[in-house]
């Protein structure tokens, strides 16, 4: 009777020490609650960027936008870098960048940079010295739990799962895949392998999402979408759209306007807009969890996605495009 009991005290430890802990923004009772990442602290920015203040293009008071209907991903909507006017330069950022920020990373630009020409520096600084490579260890790194070290946290599901739990031929819940938040099959070189650009996700919501358009989705139990566990997830899917969970749409916009800035791609060919794009990126700031991934993606691959440590650059570049990326910016 002792032995059997100690065989079952042992069984519980293994079981403890194989689980990971449930992320932090999620609850206890629902590990996929659509709670928001914090964004950063004022102190916690001013560390970063001591001269960045919060006057930029993209007005808080416009975050309230992101609860507009669902986008048509068909919309004529041009993601072309905005021209610079002079109803820009009053409304953009007036935070001076200099060498302190981020170690000089971004000392050549200006504030009075905006449209293509800000676009154009921002892909000159961020395409030195890159090293990409699809090796799993990257992704383990650059999405290690916040509370747990031997996990990552997958984008959509916001589940915590065991890095080494890597999706294989034969898929089983609680493995984990490399997702590309702008499809791979729209992308080439580089591009593919990308770190800035590739998620960790649950192998089930990562086949669900596939190549379909990111934008909004009517929330029915229709539309819900499950994990590989059959727990539901916040994100909601359509046969040709697909709406992720409220944390990551900060990430995916900002992920997608980094590669638009690098690899010249579109926005409107991963989001159903640049109005949304934008909508996303101020709604959903980037908190600590987005910084700390920068920083891991920066140490392995040697570059920075500016838009996760520089917001206010999505409005500088875009936010002229038109009417309505302009009311989301605050630009007269």
């Amino acid at each position: 009777m002792e032995s059997k009991l100690k065989l079952g005290v042992l069984s519980i430890m293994m079981l403890a020490l194989c689980a990971c802990t449930v992320p932090t923004n999620s609850s206890s009772e629902d590990k996929h609650s659509s709670s928001i990442e914090e964004p950063l602290s004022s102190e916690t920015e001013s560390s970063q960027s001591s001269n960045e203040t919060s006057s930029t293009g993209g007005s808080s008071s416009n975050s309230s936008s992101s609860s507009s209907s669902s986008e048509n991903p068909s919309s004529s909507s041009s993601s072309e870098p905005s021209s610079s006017s002079s109803s820009e330069s009053s409304s953009s950022s007036s935070s001076s960048t200099n060498d302190n920020d981020f170690n000089g990373y971004y000392a050549t630009i200006t504030d009075n940079m905006s449209g293509a020409t800000l676009l154009s520096a921002l892909k000159t600084i961020i395409s030195k010295n890159i090293s990409v490579s699809y090796d799993w260890s990257r992704y383990e790194d650059a999405d290690e739990a916040m509370d747990d070290p031997t996990c990552i946290t997958t984008i959509y599901s916001r589940e915590n799962l065991k890095k080494t739990a890597h999706v294989g031929s034969s898929q089983t819940p609680g493995q984990w895949n490399r997702e590309h938040t702008f499809p791979q099959s729209k992308l080439d070189g580089n591009s593919k392998s990308d770190n800035h650009i590739i998620f960790a996700s649950d192998y089930k919501v990562n086949g669900t999402r596939s190549n379909k358009v990111l934008g909004m989705v009517e929330h029915t139990s229709k539309n819900q979408v499950k994990d590989a566990y059959g727990n539901l997830t916040q994100c909601y899917t359509t046969s040709s759209l697909f709406e992720p969970v409220d944390i990551a749409k900060g990430k995916t916009a900002r992920a997608t306007m980094y590669a638009s800035v690098l690899y010249d791609l579109s926005i409107t060919d991963n989001i159903s807009s640049v109005q949304l794009c934008l909508e996303w990126n101020i709604s959903y700031a980037p908190g600590t969890e987005d910084a700390r991934r920068n920083d891991a993606v920066f140490k392995n691959q040697k570059n920075r996605n500016p838009f996760t440590d520089h917001p206010e650059y999505a409005c500088r570049i875009w936010g002229n495009t038109n009417s309505a990326t302009k009311t989301v910016c605050g630009i007269n």
